[in-house]
């Protein structure tokens, strides 16, 4: 007769608690594996883009400075196109549309440009900014980084695909309030006239200026803002002389 195997309660108890542990790591073990699966997939879904042509830029951009353009565009080609999270792209920049300027004073870096996608056949334009400078108290984040339609600024070279913007067309005015300061407008003072940021008034001190005068104030307030790679005619423009202004003492 075979003898009997006595366990201890407390034995026991430690059996199935060991056995318990053992089935936990197990289950953990199994869940990190197909987490890391699932990222892997989640990483391979996602669509990527590098930009071309941003070396002619005259100014050589940071690691993030070229990561926020991409991400830019792809943030806008996203939004007029379903189904592209397999994409893998090329953009290239449409070398007459290249515009830099770099603004010594301040230490500020702007860049625009059109960037053609041949995988899309579309095309965007995309303004940047950065600084070299830490804490530089002259750079403002806010819209560092722009992508939007570029139909208007260039030819187009694709069908048209009727481009839908992230923002409304106030993003140009946007975009050369955050600059007004540093262009260079000479003999006068430039400022919009409203928050709809529509309307350029340019603000002379001569009582005797022409109309021939204010047309060429106004050609020259347009080159400045064209230099930003933003037409200049979509703006309207109002001359006023400040002289003939009547300004209240207090």
């Amino acid at each position: 007769m075979e003898p009997k195997i006595k366990i201890s309660p407390l034995a026991a108890i430690f059996v199935v608690i060991q056995i318990m542990v053992i089935i936990v790591v197990a289950s953990l073990l199994i869940n990190l594996n197909q987490s890391e699966e699932i990222d892997e997939q989640d990483v391979a879904r996602q669509p990527k883009l590098v930009v071309e042509g941003l070396e002619d830029a005259g100014f050589s951009l940071p690691e993030s400075s070229l990561q926020e353009i991409e991400k830019g565009l792809l943030g806008i080609a996203k939004y007029n196109n379903q189904n592209i999270d397999t994409l893998v792209a090329t953009g290239k920049v449409r070398p007459e549309s290249l515009k830099t300027i770099r603004f010594e004073d301040q230490d500020l870096y702007f860049v625009s440009a059109v960037i053609d996608i041949p995988e899309l056949k579309q095309s965007y334009q995309v303004f940047h900014d950065f600084t070299k400078t830490d804490a530089n108290p002259y750079y403002n984040a806010y819209f560092a980084t722009i992508a939007v339609c570029s139909s208007g600024i260039v030819e187009n070279i694709y069908e048209d695909f009727e481009c839908q913007d992230m923002h409304d067309k106030k993003i140009y005015g946007e975009v050369v309030k955050k600059y007004l300061n540093y262009l260079k407008f000479e003999g006068f003072n430039v400022d919009f006239i409203d928050d709809s940021l529509n309307t350029l008034q340019i603000f002379m001190a001569n009582p005797t200026a022409d109309e021939a005068t204010r047309k060429i104030a106004v050609k020259r307030v347009k080159e400045q803002i064209e230099s930003l790679g933003i037409p200049g005619d979509h703006f309207t423009y109002d001359v006023v002389d400040i002289s003939s202004l009547n300004f209240e003492k207090h």
